[in-house]
């Protein structure tokens, strides 16, 4: 019986500890273009712009973006956008048109 009662208490705070995390309010995009190039990332509802930078290898990540609709370009391509939603607690993967 007491196993039984120490399991379901396990299960229990499992349960609220993954709780918590799902209340984030905020999302990410990542994807890949050309080492070193700078990424515009735009929030179609306020227009708050974030920049951010890929790496070496040309991977870019913006982080801690709050949930709605962006366009995200190369800043060097800003008419060649790829649509993006991102949704709270989520990872938004985005493929960007060739920038030729």
């Amino acid at each position: 019986m007491k196993i039984l009662q120490a399991l379901s208490l396990t299960f229990a705070l499992a349960a609220l500890s993954t709780g918590v995390s799902a209340a984030s309010t905020t999302g990410t995009i990542r994807g890949e273009t050309r080492p070193n190039e700078q990424i515009v990332v735009v929030n179609e509802a306020s227009g708050a712009i974030v920049g951010v930078m890929s790496d070496a290898k040309g991977h870019f990540e913006a982080t801690d973006l709050p949930a709605g609709q962006y366009h995200v370009a190369r800043a060097s391509a800003p008419s060649k956008a790829a649509g993006a939603p991102v949704l709270a607690g989520r990872v938004t993967d985005v493929v960007l048109p060739p920038a030729n």
